[in-house]
């Protein structure tokens, strides 16, 4: 088990120095100066040569790739062309709304697919599975932006139950910030939550015809304690795959999430900085995102381990 977490492990840092080489190399070769965009058309040559050297943009690609990586490490993302504040700070202060409205999303959607994938599977080829199947294969087909539409004119303008937009602080109470992203949640977990329950019973229902069910069930194991501790067990490796790959859509769902509802996140950051050409905020926290999401991979495959012990030779 140690040998192949350590594997895993490997795999991470190469899959990160992969990931920051070709985020930095595309970002270098987008036309434009973002020192002429930060002074205006009119700036002086001599006021844009001052700036870029103040930026560090003068510097080889090569020095400027080994500064930012090297000062990832220490926690020094570097100054935004745009706010001319650390970077470290934009970000800290944008995670705190992204981070938990991901991790909501997930579980949510763990919560709503899991059981429903496990019915569907289990009254397979009948009226409520054709039901299951059916809604989920709307909620794949409806964009999750549309759907946040949706959720805000019925919910906010409608009912008038949660707020249609913006984030009050946590500072303003944990009951209020919560209640800001419960729409924003429900709007990225439940395409997500539709993909997972498909996946879960069509894993289940493969599961289910194997010979060790049979075996269990001819032991004198009942139906139900067969389906949970045999059949769901073996079935969640492909759902763990999903779970992994779903935590990054949730993450790049926020880009455009976000906008919708007006939250001060990591998406709407990336999103304004990117309309406002501050390169190294788009570095950091694309590259931020992109660990998290490698992270998140890392730790469904020591998940796949400790389920299921073949893997770990």
């Amino acid at each position: 088990m140690l040998l192949y977490g350590i594997m895993r492990f490997a795999g991470l840092l190469a899959t990160l120095f992969a990931a920051s080489l070709v985020l930095f190399l595309i970002l270098e070769v987008i036309p434009g100066d973002p020192a002429e965009l930060m002074l205006g058309m009119n700036a002086q040559e001599d006021t844009l040569a001052a700036l870029r050297e103040q930026l560090g943009l003068n510097a080889p690609a090569f020095t400027r790739y080994i500064d930012w990586v090297t000062g990832m490490f220490s926690g020094d993302f570097g100054i935004s062309y745009t706010y001319s504040v650390p970077v470290s700070d934009l970000i800290g202060d944008r995670v705190l709304v992204s981070l938990p409205l991901a991790l909501i999303a997930l579980v949510l959607s763990t919560v709503i697919a899991i059981p429903v994938g496990v019915l569907s599977a289990k009254y397979r080829g009948k009226a409520l599975d054709t039901g299951i199947m059916a809604g989920a294969q709307i909620g794949i087909a409806i964009p999750n932006f549309w759907f946040a539409i949706l959720l805000v004119f019925v919910f906010s303008i409608t009912l008038r139950l949660l707020p249609s937009g913006g984030f009050p602080g946590w500072e303003a109470g944990v009951w209020p910030a919560l209640k800001s992203l419960i729409l924003p949640a429900v709007a990225l977990a439940l395409p997500q939550a539709a993909i997972l329950a498909r996946v879960m019973r069509s894993s289940l229902v493969e599961v289910l015809h194997e010979d060790y069910i049979r075996t269990a069930r001819a032991k004198g194991l009942s139906k139900r304690s067969t389906l949970w501790l045999h059949g769901v067990r073996n079935a969640l490796i492909p759902v763990l795959t999903i779970l992994g790959l779903q935590f990054s859509f949730l993450i790049a769902g926020t880009v455009i999430i976000e906008n919708v509802f007006y939250l001060p996140g990591l998406g709407r950051l990336i999103f304004q900085a990117i309309t406002q050409r501050d390169l190294i905020v788009v570095k950091s926290a694309v590259m931020l995102l992109v660990a998290s999401a490698v992270f998140v991979t890392f730790l469904v495959d020591l998940a796949y381990a400790a389920i299921d012990p073949r893997l770990r030779r």
